[in-house]
């Protein structure tokens, strides 16, 4: 009898708080697939989750020094990168060249005329 209770009692907590509510709590980063691999894995894995072919050619950011290689920052995401040997400090704009077949973006330093080019750009995308 004590066991049909437990059961019935678990399965109406089951229907009414949600299976990854009761399990996980309502936790932010469960929100969809790319923040439960970051969860699980510890790390933003975004580099492996997209094909970043079209960020050849853009301006990023380095996010942590490039010895040669470490993570740059488009568009508010983490994706794996390197450079041809050199080290290249944090917050060093750098332009994405090409990507190896693991998907590690290749980048070298930005010259000051391919961010201006690109910041116009934007802001003509902006307009209109």
């Amino acid at each position: 009898m004590e066991a049909v209770l437990v059961t019935i009692l678990i399965a109406v907590m089951l229907v009414f708080f949600g299976v990854r509510k009761l399990l996980f709590g309502d936790h932010k980063l469960l929100k969809n697939k790319k923040d439960i691999l970051e969860l699980l894995t510890g790390t933003v894995q975004t580099s492996m989750l997209n094909e970043p072919s079209h960020l050849i050619g853009k301006i990023a950011e380095v996010y942590t020094v490039l010895k040669p290689s470490g993570k740059i920052m488009f568009d508010d995401e983490q994706y794996e990168a390197t450079t041809s040997g050199e080290y290249i400090e944090k917050g060093v704009k750098v332009k994405i060249t090409g990507k190896s077949l693991s998907n590690v973006l290749k980048v070298r330093v930005a010259k000051i005329e391919e961010i201006e080019n690109q910041t116009k750009n934007a802001d003509n995308r902006d307009i209109k």
